[in-house]
């Protein structure tokens, strides 16, 4: 009896139904034991070492609450498909649960003591449990990722693969410099230990600091004749052999406190024939996170009912969502049912990741006023809609002028409705609501998030813009919405945190209830 199993083996009388109603008390099965005990990690058990000539997923998740059907983790809910079920052949082991989590060398540690009583050629995937989806894994595209994971390392049978995107670095990189954790005979020097980035102690010191690794990274590329952004590594999720993976983890020799993203980083740099990217994203795909939702650019396969990279048009099996990049991923789960609203938690205030400073956002609203008919009001407001994305980009341009890096999110253009001029409009309109025209004004809600480095630049810059607005946006607003508007912003407001949420349908949350009132 080895590490977690979860709902594949527990309660084999969940069945092998797809029913909504079988699911959900499958699920629930989870969370509320028909004895009433609490559930921990321990109690989905087994021994998966019977079927070595299959893939063995190994999530890494430390509180058991993730589990339950009211946590925002939609992939705890994608592996109770029948046809993932099928795929996966029942071998899921969750990691970690009821553990400290000390770092992120936390998970090495986990995963390791896993590893052990793993048939050594067993193909793994590590992978992280909250920022993680399956792309439509059936007995077909499970083969297809096999088959992906051989071609890749081909002409290196004991290399691993990791994740490639196109951001660097993470913070503990700009805390040491390349050569500062390993020899060159891959021991551990002692120069430096790899800190906990995102924590008080380790937070991101700039573009200057990661500078050094970003060169040896590019050089890494060209040698390699790599033709795309995506250069830099992501260790999120990690694909390979069981016993290169624990001979990966025993050179880095990782503190729980230690950051394992950066010590990989150091390892592939001195042996790049070992630890390879997937470059082309045909087992894990990387969304480009800082590049807000322009940057969620998976496109939805209707035929096949998955995902594909647009540039490369591979369907890699994993979906990563890197850099809490949670509106991302809450946009592409609802394809696979999920009907939430996460909301991107990177551009929470006082929110950090392990990439980069805090963030912080501040709220603006566009103003467009011109005196128009119903008409012409219905077609401007549905022409700006259309033309969102485009207007928001040239926001997002016009911010980047004077704050690198800042990231635009727009929400759709409505009416601004004044009772008192709302009650002599429609006095106007019922005279003749197609050619009687009245002033209006239409108002374009936007987000502006940066480092919280830059704040007050920040803030500055969108203060200016309500004495003046920019004169390309202003253009661009006037062109998509088709009416010469006069233009003016509000007041720049600082954004306050808010919990992520997650909808269950009325069913689940009753029946969950009635679980936890026994």
């Amino acid at each position: 009896m080895q590490q977690t199993e979860l709902i594949l083996t527990k309660k084999q009388n969940c069945g092998r139904k797809l029913q909504f109603f079988s699911v959900a008390i499958c699920l629930l099965q989870l969370i509320c034991p028909s004895n009433g005990e609490t559930v921990s990690g321990t109690d989905y058990v087994k021994d998966t070492t019977s079927t070595p000539n299959h893939p063995l997923l190994l999530i890494y998740e430390t509180d058991t609450t993730q589990l339950k059907p009211s946590a925002n983790n939609f992939l705890f809910q994608q592996i109770t498909d029948l046809s993932t079920r099928d795929a996966l052949k029942d071998s899921v082991d969750i990691v970690g649960t009821d553990k400290d989590w000390k770092g992120w060398g936390s998970k090495a540690k986990h995963i390791s003591q896993r590893l052990k009583n793993v048939d050594e050629n067993r193909l793994v995937v590590v992978m992280d449990s909250r920022d993680v989806l399956l792309n439509n894994l059936n007995d077909k595209t499970m083969s297809k990722f096999v088959e992906n994971f051989k071609t890749i390392t081909k002409n290196q049978k004991d290399a691993i693969v990791v994740g490639a995107e196109s951001q660097c670095c993470v913070s503990a990189l700009t805390h040491a410099l390349p050569g500062d954790y390993l020899n060159d005979d891959l021991t551990r020097n002692g120069k430096k230990e790899a800190c906990n980035s995102g924590q008080s102690n380790c937070l991101h010191r700039g573009d200057e600091y990661q500078q050094p690794w970003v060169e040896k990274l590019q050089q890494l590329a060209k040698d390699k004749n790599v033709n795309t952004p995506n250069i830099y590594p992501n260790t999120g999720i990690v694909v390979g052999r069981a016993k290169n993976i624990l001979k990966a983890y025993r050179i880095l020799n990782m503190k729980e406190t230690e950051d394992g993203q950066a010590l990989f980083t150091e390892l592939m740099l001195k042996r790049p024939d070992f630890i390879i990217m997937d470059h082309q994203q045909q087992l894990i795909g990387n969304n480009a996170w800082t590049e807000g939702m322009k940057g969620c650019i998976f496109e939805w396969d209707g035929t096949k009912e998955e995902f594909v990279h647009p540039d490369f048009r591979t369907a890699p099996a994993f979906l990563h969502f890197q850099g809490k990049f949670y509106e991302c991923y809450g946009k592409l789960a609802s394809y696979f049912g999920y009907n939430g609203d996460m909301k991107r938690k990177l551009n929470e205030q006082g929110g950090s990741t392990n990439y980069s400073p805090s963030k912080v956002t501040y709220k603006q609203e566009l103003h467009l006023t011109h005196t128009m008919t119903v008409a012409d009001l219905n077609t401007a407001i549905a022409d700006l809609n259309t033309n969102k994305d485009s207007l928001c980009s040239t926001i997002q341009a016009e911010a980047r002028l004077s704050v690198f890096e800042a990231v635009s999110e727009c929400d759709d253009a409505e009416l601004i409705t004044d009772p008192v001029v709302a009650s002599r409009q429609l006095i106007r309109r019922l005279a003749d609501p197609l050619t009687a025209e009245a002033e209006v004004v239409i108002k374009f809600p936007y987000t502006i998030t940066a480092s919280k480095t830059v704040e007050s630049q920040l803030q500055t810059t969108l203060e200016s813009w309500q004495q003046s607005v920019p004169t390309n946006i202003a253009s661009k607003a006037n062109t998509d919405g088709g009416q010469p508007f006069v233009s003016t912003m509000t007041n720049p407001s600082k954004t306050q945190s808010s919990a992520a949420s997650i909808a269950i349908p009325n069913v689940l949350l009753a029946l969950a209830i009635i679980c936890f009132m026994k």
